[in-house]
């Protein structure tokens, strides 16, 4: 998935086939798994929970303790989240 519009549409289409099957479309929970790089800020993260995302899981690209740690309080910054070492 590539936009949020996509994950959007997606949504819509398995809420109305649960509907359809006579499940409630709210005991849904869905969750987007990012690739490297893709949704890390506020905004994106907002975008996606405004169209159904219960949860995101950000992709790490840094591999070693040291780099997570600085990728980890930068995606903080960005997210208006409160991590530092």
């Amino acid at each position: 998935m590539q936009t949020v519009e996509e994950f959007s549409k997606g949504v819509k289409e398995i809420s109305a086939l649960a509907k359809a099957a006579g499940r409630d479309p709210a005991t849904i929970d869905f969750t987007v798994f990012t690739t490297p790089g893709q949704w890390r800020t506020l905004k994106d993260v907002a975008a996606l929970e405004e169209a159904g995302a219960g949860r995101v899981t950000l992709w790490l690209e840094e591999t070693k303790l040291d780099g997570v740690l600085h990728e980890l309080e930068k995606l903080s910054r960005n997210l208006g989240l409160n991590f530092s070492l």
